[in-house]
This record gives C-alpha cells, sequence and structure tokens, in this order.
C-alpha cells in the first residue's frame, strides 16, 4: 500500500466527494423519473419533487403497456433496427469492397466523395425536400434508406479490405 502525506490524503478525499457528487447530481433525473413513475399522481401533485414516494402505484406502468401505441413502437423500434442494420451492412459492404481494389478507375474521386460527406452534410431543409419527393414521410423507410451507406464504415470497411488483399496477395496461399 502506498503511503499517503496528509496534503495528499486531503486531496484525495476531496476529489472522491466532488465525484461522488457529481454521480449523485447526474443520477437525480433518473431517480426523479422513477420515483414519480411509482408514485400516485395526487402525491406528485400535492409534493412537487418526490424522490421518495409515501406510496406506491404502477397504473402509470400498466396504462403504457395497454395502450396501443407502445406496441406499435415496439414493431417500428424492431423493423429499424433488425432491417436497417442488416441493410446499412450489406450496402456498406457492397460499396467498400470494390473501393478497396486499387485498379479500380476513379477510385479516388469516389473516396473523395465518400469521405466529402462525412465532413459536410446536406443540410436539414434538402434533406427533408429530398425524403419528401421520395415519398417517404410518415414510413418507416424515412429512417432507414437515407442511412442505408454510412460513410464512415466504409472508410472502416474499405481499410480493412485492403488489408486483407495485401495480405491474401502476398502469394502465402492463404
Amino acid at each position: 500500500m502506498i503511503n499517503l502525506s496528509f496534503g495528499e490524503k486531503v486531496w484525495q478525499t476531496a476529489v472522491y466527494f466532488i465525484l461522488i457528487m457529481l454521480s449523485v447530481l447526474c443520477l437525480f433525473p433518473f431517480l426523479y423519473v422513477v420515483a414519480v413513475s411509482v408514485t400516485p399522481e395526487s402525491e406528485v401533485l400535492r409534493r412537487g419533487i418526490v424522490i421518495i414516494p409515501e406510496s406506491f402505484t404502477f397504473i402509470a406502468y400498466k396504462e403504457v403497456f395497454l395502450s396501443h401505441g407502445i406496441g406499435q413502437a415496439y414493431k417500428i423500434t424492431l423493423f429499424r433496427t433488425i432491417v436497417g442494420t442488416a441493410l446499412n451492412v450489406f450496402f456498406t459492404i457492397i460499396a467498400a469492397y470494390p473501393l478497396s481494389k486499387k485498379y479500380l478507375p476513379g477510385r479516388s474521386a469516389f473516396l473523395l466523395f465518400i469521405v466529402f460527406t462525412m465532413m459536410f452534410g446536406g443540410g436539414l431543409i434538402p434533406t427533408y425536400l429530398l425524403i419528401r419527393s421520395l415519398g417517404l414521410l410518415n414510413s418507416p423507410w424515412v429512417m432507414i434508406i437515407p442511412h442505408l451507406i454510412s460513410a464512415f464504415n466504409l472508410v472502416i470497411i474499405k481499410g480493412f479490405k485492403q488489408g486483407n488483399n495485401s495480405y491474401h496477395c502476398g502469394g502465402t496461399g492463404h
């Protein structure tokens, strides 16, 4: 064990105290939301900020889980997660593979366009106008199609394939 001087112990205690206070400060909103969610509405209105409820109720959870909206929201979430991820991985790999080949004509120009999109987005209004003109408003596809190819992931996969290409082209027979 390291022997600390009195000043170092005081400093270390002060640092731990500050970190604990910051942790409590960061956790307070989450604790408040959980406490209010299991507190009767009348108690919340009467007491204001509730951290430790006087009585518990799960009526809010019952209303949320019995409503039609939560099921539809989870369907959309699962659709976006599963289909969106699968399509993103597929199209990103399909785009990255040819760019990993050194003999592809115009490869530098394509890579420049891809890196350019990483640095500069089109903007909110042009993106909205594009989505509207494609007829994607109020559709779950609006969260999938504009993000079919991830420029950052494409560059990562291209670099990975280039590394594998140089390894496999070494004539080792692997």
